[in-house]
């Protein structure tokens, strides 16, 4: 078990290395392996957090070669405008949990005229 020290720190870490990149923003490996290093988090606990995060849609973890090696780190945005229904939409929620208010203003939205 991780202790909520580590995964705060890892969090935090990854924030201050992420660079913005278009509309993403992805980690600096180097320096956040750099950053692991004078904290003095071992790679393998600092794994365990960032497939935790991926697991609640903060980031997403690009892996490679033998041990599921992570070679990216791409933060997801807080929120996003759903495509279909236009409304603002926590990432950070199950999609599933938007479903019912994304048919509601999509059926307003028919009703408005403004789609099809």
């Amino acid at each position: 078990m991780m202790s909520k020290f580590v995964g705060r720190k890892v969090w935090e870490l990854v924030e201050l290395c992420a660079d913005q990149r278009r509309h993403c923003r992805w980690v600096n490996m180097s320096d956040f392996h750099n950053a692991l290093d004078s904290w003095e988090i071992d790679l393998k606990e600092a794994n365990a957090v960032l497939f935790e995060l991926e697991q609640k849609n903060y980031l997403l973890a690009m892996t490679r070669g033998e041990g599921d090696e992570i070679t990216d780190i791409i933060l997801t945005p807080p929120i996003y405008r759903c495509p279909d229904c236009r409304l603002m939409v926590s990432s950070r929620l199950d999609w599933e949990d938007h479903l019912p208010d994304c048919r509601h203003q999509q059926a307003k939205m028919r009703r408005l005229g403004l789609i099809a």
